[in-house]
């Protein structure tokens, strides 16, 4: 379930990177599919430099009653002002 989520997460990241994912505020939503019981929740934080973003993609899923949360943190400039 781990290696799913890191999957996901990279995933959801990559989407950031590409501009698909507006960095103006936080965006979460479900995955699709297979994976529809996974969420996830990007969280942008301005880092100093202007349009350079710290952004952190949560993705979460319960099972069996446990919870499971893979993070990624990554540092980015934004893509609609590049």
């Amino acid at each position: 379930a781990y290696t799913r989520g890191a999957r996901l997460a990279q995933s959801k990241m990559a989407e950031v990177e590409a501009g698909l994912v507006s960095l103006s505020g936080e965006a979460d939503g479900a995955f699709d599919d297979e994976d529809a019981a996974w969420r996830y929740k990007v969280l942008p934080e301005a880092a100093g430099p202007p349009n350079l973003y710290t952004v952190t993609v949560r993705v979460t899923r319960d099972i069996q009653g446990r919870p499971i949360e893979v993070s990624l943190t990554q540092m980015i400039f934004d893509p609609a002002v590049m």
